[in-house]
């Protein structure tokens, strides 16, 4: 059940802070093919996907990215990555770190409009 007090208010915008407080894109490369059971419904998020994955696919990450908030960085490649697949996981990073930006601004244009 949510909360619609001002302290509520106030959580969720923590929690949302909270999330924001942080980047990561992963970027993968392989195959993954979804085996479906007759008793069973086939995974609906990518979530699930990756989750069958792990045990079925044959699949790597190839590239991996994590950004804290104060600017701290930490990038994995795999050895075998090449150009494309390089460049296509710092696009990825980039769009990124735009929409994170974009929250962020939301945000802030939220908490600027109540405080008014």
């Amino acid at each position: 059940m949510s909360d619609p007090t001002f302290k509520g208010a106030l959580n969720k915008i923590a929690e949302g802070i909270q999330d924001l407080s942080s980047l990561e894109v992963v970027t993968y490369n392989g195959k993954i093919t979804i085996k479906k059971d007759a008793s069973e419904d086939p995974p609906k998020t990518f979530s699930a996907i990756i989750k069958q994955a792990k045990s079925e696919g044959d699949f790597k990450i190839t590239a991996c990215t994590y950004v804290e908030l104060d600017g701290d960085t930490q990038v994995f490649y795999d050895n075998d990555i090449t150009a494309a697949e390089r460049d296509a996981h710092h696009n990825l990073v980039d769009i990124a770190r735009q929409n994170r930006q974009a929250v962020v601004d939301l945000f802030k244009d939220t908490i600027l409009e109540l405080v008014k």
